[in-house]
Order: structure tokens, then C-alpha cells, then sequence
């Protein structure tokens, strides 16, 4: 099992991870678009790989 903290670094990375976690609940409830800009935000603060495996908890 890889530990998330080698990829949560930075007290950025854990706000980007809530905001894209509210986009992902509220897109979920019914406000569309949201979800969009999820994929491309933690893919530009994780990476390709490392956004999908944080990605998959909150989903």
C-alpha cells in the first residue's frame, strides 16, 4: 500500500484536495460542471498517477 503522505507534501496540497473533494460532492448532488475541473486541478498539483489514487477515496 503506498502512503499518501509522500504525495500530500505541502499545506497546498491538502487544500486542493478538500476543494476538489466539495466540487466532487456537490457535482454529486446535482450542480453540474463542477466535476470538470476537478481532473485537470489535482493532475496539475499531484500528477497523472498520484491524482487518480487520491481521486478514488473521494469518489
Amino acid at each position: 500500500m503506498i502512503d499518501p503522505s509522500t504525495y500530500i507534501q505541502s499545506e497546498w496540497s491538502w487544500v486542493v484536495l478538500f476543494v476538489m473533494a466539495v466540487f466532487v460532492g456537490m457535482s454529486k448532488t446535482g450542480v453540474q460542471g463542477l466535476a470538470i475541473l476537478t481532473v485537470p486541478m489535482l493532475a496539475m498539483t499531484f500528477g497523472a498517477k498520484p491524482s487518480t489514487g487520491l481521486m478514488l477515496p473521494v469518489l
